[in-house]
């Protein structure tokens, strides 16, 4: 088991670059780790997954992505072969559920009808959130093709679970926020109150 570090301003100004992995061939354009630290996995706007081992400071896994792209990535729950990805393409704002151990799309999400802002997985339910420009939360169950729950907000959304799944926080602007508990988390088509 990992050992608990706890941050500190000391420990941060001493930190010092580990690893310099240049595999993508252009820029970054997502990232994450397993919720125990042991994985990374990127994306890039050169239409490549890579999969990091971070104990073995190696990467374990090159997939390419040519058809859609992809813009942000996630891992689901703490598994280092799925992940929930958003499409690169400007025209099919799709999400994908994507087996990486298979190198295999399990499931395409299609609801949103402008480029996804955000993903956020359950951490332990499958379950996740998305946000984005169109102006609503989704909130999708991995077996199923539509959404489970939709929140309507006033412009570009962006949505978190909390790691206890206590709530989910939704933004769509800079100066509106809100938490929702699972006992206020409205269904289909409900729009947050100002």
């Amino acid at each position: 088991m990992t050992p608990k570090v706890k941050l500190s301003d000391a420990l941060i100004q001493n930190l010092a670059v580990g690893k310099v992995y240049r595999d993508h061939k252009g820029p970054v354009s997502g990232m994450d780790f397993t919720y125990d630290g042991q994985f990374l996995v990127t994306s890039g706007e050169d239409n490549s997954v890579n999969v990091y081992s971070c104990e073995k400071a190696s990467r374990v896994r090159h997939l390419r992505c040519e058809k859609y792209g992809v813009a942000l990535i996630r891992f689901l729950h703490n598994d280092r072969d799925c992940a929930v990805a958003a499409s690169r393409n400007e025209a099919d704002h799709l999400l994908k559920y994507w087996d990486f151990h298979d190198n295999k799309y399990l499931r395409l999400f299609r609801s949103h009808t402008g480029k996804v802002t955000s993903v956020s997985p359950h951490p332990y339910e499958d379950l996740f959130l998305s946000g984005a420009e169109d102006k609503c939360v989704l909130l999708w169950d991995l077996r199923q093709d539509r959404p489970v729950a939709k929140i309507n907000g006033q412009g570009t959304t962006v949505a978190s679970f909390d790691q206890q799944v206590l709530s989910l926080q939704h933004a769509w602007d800079s100066r509106n926020c809100i938490s929702l508990t699972h006992e206020t988390m409205p269904k289909e088509n409900s729009s947050p109150s100002t």
